[in-house]
């Protein structure tokens, strides 16, 4: 696991898979098979952990109103500004969805963004939120 010298990083499991009924395959080239990245994985990377947090970064879509696509946001690491619901239309939380905390986020993706974190300050503010070890 991550807290052994030498261990490797987190990771999601992947699997490639084929479809196969009575020896003959069913399925065309295969198919691949992610584990998600939510609060089973964190349990299994960061055991001692209660307090980990998982969000993921989501694309936006725009419409007009015929129903016709006229945009997307790429999902991107950035910072939203400080108000959540601002936060909250670009990421989605997958573990600890009650708590409705989201401080922790903003804090990193303002001390990450170079608008608000000067260079030299950018390590000394990594190393405040993030276990950089």
């Amino acid at each position: 696991k991550n807290n052994v010298p030498g261990a490797l990083a987190p990771y999601g499991t992947y699997e490639w898979i084929t479809l196969n009924v009575n020896g003959r395959n069913h399925g065309g080239a295969g198919f691949a098979t992610l584990d998600p990245i939510d609060n089973v994985y964190e349990r299994f990377w960061w055991p001692e952990d209660r307090k980990a947090i998982t969000w993921k970064i989501a694309s936006k879509l725009a419409f007009s109103d015929a129903g016709k696509m006229v945009g997307i946001a790429s999902a991107r690491l950035g910072y939203h500004g400080d108000d959540k619901e601002d936060v909250r239309y670009y990421y989605r939380a997958v573990s600890r969805k009650n708590d409705d905390e989201w401080s922790p986020l903003i804090e990193l993706t303002r001390a990450l963004d170079v608008r608000t974190t000067p260079d030299s300050e950018y390590e000394e503010k990594l190393e405040q939120i993030l276990n950089v070890e």
